[in-house]
């Protein structure tokens, strides 16, 4: 699990995020409320607007914020979220256990995920993201509904470069990000070759209680 756990901060960390949507503002009873908008841009825009939204994400622990920068964090991270179809990486991640298991189940496990990906990552996102240049290279078509967006990250403190490839999938919300290749490593495949290892061995209660567990610290 610590393993899982590290990955997930490497690949997290260069990137990222649940439903796609824009947002806009109404006034409704005089309060001012969200209303959820089917997005109409590109893969790359999604890809170069998460990054945006990266970069302004505040952490929470070692900031203090007022009520209003509390409130446009969780907006920020609301945006970043939207992005990552962390739901559908989940049930890839663990194969033909998806199947198997309950819904109660499965909901718990997607949650967790959901959780573990925004503690970990989105605290160390903006330092992370505004150290680094990134370079979009190109954008595929790898079907009707499906694209790949091809990028760059440079780190020219620690002079290096790795290839960070995003996966969309198109969804009745938009573009969604359902897959990271970080340097030809896939992170869907990553966490299902660990997922599947912890269930075979001791099944997937103990995965949970696993996350569960980190999710506490």
């Amino acid at each position: 699990m610590v393993k899982i756990l590290k990955r997930i901060v490497l690949i997290t960390l260069i990137l990222f995020a649940i439903p796609d949507f824009s947002f806009s503002i109404v006034e409704q009873t005089n309060k001012t409320v969200l209303v959820k908008e089917e997005s109409q841009e590109t893969p790359l825009e999604r890809i170069k607007e998460m990054i945006k939204y990266m970069k302004m994400y505040r952490d929470e622990k070692k900031e203090k914020l007022n009520k209003k920068e509390k409130e446009e964090n969780n907006r920020i991270k609301e945006k970043i979220t939207s992005i990552l179809d962390v739901p559908a990486m989940s049930k890839e991640a663990i194969g033909d256990y998806w199947k198997k298991v309950s819904v109660k189940k499965r909901e718990r496990y997607s949650y967790l995920l959901e959780r573990l990906v925004e503690k970990i990552a989105y605290p160390a996102s903006k330092e992370y993201f505004n150290k680094i240049d990134i370079k979009y290279d190109k954008v595929e078509k790898l079907s009707d509904d499906k694209y790949i967006v091809k990028t760059t990250v440079i780190d020219k403190d620690e002079d290096f470069d790795v290839s960070l490839d995003f996966k969309l999938h198109k969804t009745k919300t938009g573009w969604r990000v359902y897959d990271v290749i970080t340097d030809g490593d896939s992170l869907v495949l990553d966490y299902k070759n660990q997922f599947i290892k912890i269930i075979k061995e001791k099944g997937f209660d103990h995965l949970i209680k696993l996350m569960e567990r980190r999710l506490k610290k």
